[in-house]
């Protein structure tokens, strides 16, 4: 959650790496697809790379636009995959968006076999991490994994899914009991780090049925062989991004979202 330090991002920055890191099935995709889209539509220029290739049906592929495919599914070739792609940022002067996937991935060994920390400077990059947790203190291994291997990014966000929070559940203290895990407290000691809740949204299975953005199944943009969306899905759909994202993207704030040229969207923003 924010505190009530100014949320103005600068005017000029180093290409960033934005790289969601947590087990499987626990919304890593959903997130990155979302924050692809608004950057897109608020005048962002922003690469996405996939190294999930093992998922097929909910996959940042889908998002309408060209995605940079990790070659093979292995971790070997996709760790010197990543190692090239991430020597050649600097000269690109983009964000990125990395979608790694679930367990031991290339981002991992990335990390265990550089450190990638101490390299930034050298690569000309920065570094943002999103680790996406559920209602479990297991969903918090992952970071817990890193930091055994001196991972402590400056700049983080440990995102909650709300969708994975049980029914009934008191967000606030849910919130207050992560805020107080061991792991948690190690991250914000070493840098910026933001604890934020995605915005629960009942009926995202049809969004990702249909290998669709969220933008283009508020406006009823066709997909081949399924039929128009419902109108009060498209609502639905509609309320959430004008009211719950732009909440959710202004907790984060611009300090942990891709350079939007236009701003992060403000409440009721046109998403036509």
């Amino acid at each position: 959650m924010k505190d009530a330090k100014t949320k103005t991002g600068p005017e000029t920055r180093l290409p960033t790496l934005y790289v969601a890191i947590g087990r499987q099935r626990v919304g890593k995709t959903t997130l990155l697809k979302l924050i692809d889209e608004v950057t897109k539509h608020q005048g962002g220029d922003i690469e996405v790379w996939n190294a999930d290739t093992l998922n097929k049906s909910n996959s940042v592929a889908t998002i309408g636009r060209e995605v940079v495919q990790a070659p093979g599914q292995s971790v070997p070739e996709q760790t010197d995959w990543l190692l090239e792609k991430l020597d050649g940022m600097k000269a690109k002067g983009k964000d990125v968006l990395l979608d790694v996937g679930g367990g031991w991935t290339a981002f991992h060994q990335v990390v265990k076999e550089t450190g990638l920390l101490d390299g930034l400077p050298d690569l000309g990059i920065s570094l943002v991490s999103y680790f996406v947790i559920g209602n479990e203190n297991g969903d918090l291994d992952y970071l817990d994994n890193l930091q055994q291997q001196d991972f402590f990014p400056p700049r983080c966000a440990i995102v909650i899914n709300g969708s994975l929070l049980p029914q009934g559940t008191n967000t606030p203290q849910a919130m207050a009991d992560i805020l107080n895990h061991p792991v948690v407290m190690r991250a914000i000691q070493h840098g910026e780090t933001e604890v934020s809740v995605f915005p629960v949204l009942n009926g995202i299975k049809k969004v990702n049925d249909r290998n669709q953005g969220f933008l283009d199944y508020a406006n009823n943009v066709p997909v081949k062989g399924f039929p128009p969306s419902g109108v009060l899905d498209r609502l639905r759909i509609k309320k959430w991004l004008q009211e719950a994202v732009p909440k959710f993207f202004d907790d984060l704030g611009p300090e942990l979202l891709p350079r939007m040229p236009q701003g992060i969207p403000s409440v009721t923003w046109n998403i036509g």
